[in-house]
C-alpha cells in the first residue's frame, strides 16, 4: 500500500515539476502549477518550523536543530527555485 502510495505521488509531483517547466504548456496553467508547488513547500517547510517549535519546548537542542535544518531547507530550496523558474 505504501509502495502505491509513494508511486501515485510521484507520478503526480514529476508530472507538475515537468509541465511547470515545459514552453508547451500555457501561462496560466504553468503560474498554477508553480504556485501549486510554492504551496506545497511552504506547507512542508511549515510542518517543520511547527514541529522544531514543538520540541524547542522539550529539548532546547533537538528543536534548535530542527529550526536549524528547516532554515537551511528554505535557503537551498530558494536557490533552487531561483535557478530553475527564474
Amino acid at each position: 500500500m505504501d509502495f502505491i502510495f509513494e508511486l501515485i505521488a510521484e507520478l503526480i509531483m514529476g508530472t507538475v515539476f515537468e509541465a511547470s517547466k515545459s514552453k508547451r504548456v500555457p501561462k496560466p496553467l504553468r503560474y498554477f502549477l508553480i504556485a501549486l508547488i510554492i504551496l506545497f513547500f511552504a506547507a512542508v517547510f511549515g510542518l517543520i518550523f511547527f514541529i522544531g517549535a514543538l520540541t524547542l519546548k522539550k529539548t532546547v537542542i533537538g528543536g534548535i536543530v530542527i529550526i536549524a535544518f528547516g532554515i537551511l531547507m528554505l535557503i537551498l530550496g530558494i536557490r533552487k527555485f531561483r535557478k530553475t523558474y527564474l
